[in-house]
């Protein structure tokens, strides 16, 4: 006769558990070198899920730890936010990461969530090659001016939109968005509009020019 399977004890499934376990051994790491062994044990995991799409587990783990043990929690949210925002280890001979520049606007009218006109797209490039990136390093940026409600919702979309566009940026190419089927925007009389890009270079060069 099959066995009923017991649950376990702390209420959480094999691999949130394992995600807390990791956290909580990051969290009460003692030195650097323990630092990069709970680290690179996390970045496997969270990779795994985020590659599955399973986003319940990772928000399983988070809600365990938000009241249980909040050093562990801060460990694996930005944990995860870091392995999301770098395309989940997508370019392992690159180092990528997407970035989300805010713009805060007021006005009367509405604000748009707007594409971005070619020759602004290439000024933007111009300026950020210039003054802000690495030398040599390789860009993309979304040819589209998002509201709140029209970015990638959860940690993995997020992570599967960094795939997107840090693979343009790989190939030193913009992206453009499909603006058909986005989400409405709310309408207020100031708001703020995200910029999205990527900067892509070869492992263990610099990605900024604050870094050279």
């Amino acid at each position: 006769m099959k066995r009923t399977r017991l649950k376990r004890r702390s209420g959480l499934g094999r691999t949130a558990e394992q995600l807390v376990r990791l956290a909580s051994g990051l969290a009460e790491s003692g030195s650097r070198v323990e630092d990069r062994f709970w680290e690179q044990q996390l970045a496997t995991l969270i990779d795994q899920m985020l590659e599955e799409n399973d986003e319940e587990v990772l928000n399983t783990a988070l809600d365990h730890l938000y009241s249980a043990d909040p050093r562990a929690y801060d460990e694996l949210a930005d944990n995860i936010e870091s392995r999301a925002e770098c395309a989940a280890g997508a370019f392992p001979e690159h180092d990528v990461v997407l970035i989300a520049a805010p713009v805060l606007a007021w006005s009367r009218y509405r604000i748009a969530a707007t594409s971005i006109a070619p020759a602004v797209l290439a000024n933007l490039r111009v300026h950020l090659q210039a003054h802000v990136l690495a030398k040599g390093a390789h860009l993309s940026v979304a040819d589209f001016l998002f509201s709140p409600d029209q970015l990638p919702q959860g940690y993995c979309a997020t992570a599967e939109f960094a795939k997107v566009i840090c693979g343009a940026a790989r190939d030193n190419l913009d992206l453009h968005i499909e603006t058909e089927g986005m989400p409405e925007t709310a309408q207020f009389l100031s708001d703020t509009r995200y910029l999205l890009a990527a900067v892509a270079v070869p492992r263990g060069t610099p990605l900024f020019r604050w870094q050279e």
